[in-house]
């Protein structure tokens, strides 16, 4: 499993093919110079609070390209030289630590439809406890619906939350039709056992826009 990076941005809705300019042409390049680079690819918010456009890079996951990775994160770049209607960057870092298909599902875990970010921390004496649920039984649930092929969880390397979740799915109907599942309103119903001890931030859904590269 690779390390991720999500380097986010708002972005008008007259500036996404600026955007796609610039982020390939400018900023992609100090991240595929990286020697533990494997791929990256783009995406669109299709629902939820996070921002609107996104860019996931996938690294190697080994000491020397985290320490490269996190001097990148923690050096910052902004939206310096970005053109017009492109705002608000944020880059964070994640290490992987679990992950699990759902079942039948035969096609492995490459990033190639859209995805949801789940953006979590968790505190406090109940940590063991939820660690437990959410991976024996909150995520088994969820891989149930159909069109959802796998979830991966990851710890931060730097900037961002304490934790994420990535879920993939085959297609973007599926994605859309997940959001309003019952599933997903029974999944958060049952959530609410852990307040304050979990905190979910955010939760978004993106379709890809532009191929791996």
């Amino acid at each position: 499993m690779d390390l991720i990076v999500l380097d986010r941005f708002d972005v008008g809705p007259e500036a996404e093919g600026r955007w796609l300019d610039w982020y390939q042409a400018e900023r992609l390049p100090r991240w595929r110079a990286l020697g533990g680079f494997t791929a990256a690819r783009d995406y669109r918010r299709l629902e939820g609070g996070g921002p609107s456009h996104l860019a996931l890079i996938a690294c190697r996951d080994d000491p020397g390209t985290a320490a490269a990775v996190q001097a990148m994160v923690w050096g910052g770049h902004g939206t310096a030289g970005a053109p017009n209607g492109v705002s608000d960057a944020s880059t964070s870092a994640y290490v992987p630590f679990w992950e699990r298909q759902a079942p039948g599902h035969g096609g492995g875990t490459a990033f190639a439809g859209p995805i949801q970010t789940v953006i979590l921390n968790i505190f406090g004496e109940k940590e063991k406890e939820i660690t437990a649920w959410y991976e024996e039984k909150h995520i088994p649930e969820l891989l149930e619906y159909p069109g959802l092929q796998w979830a991966r969880r990851h710890q931060r390397l730097a900037g961002g939350m304490h934790y994420l979740t990535l879920y993939h799915f085959a297609e973007e109907a599926a994605v859309r039709g997940y959001m309003k599942s019952d599933i997903v309103r029974a999944a958060q119903a049952d959530r609410q056992r852990y307040n304050p001890w979990m905190t979910i931030l955010e939760h978004t859904a993106y379709a890809p826009i532009a191929d791996v590269l």
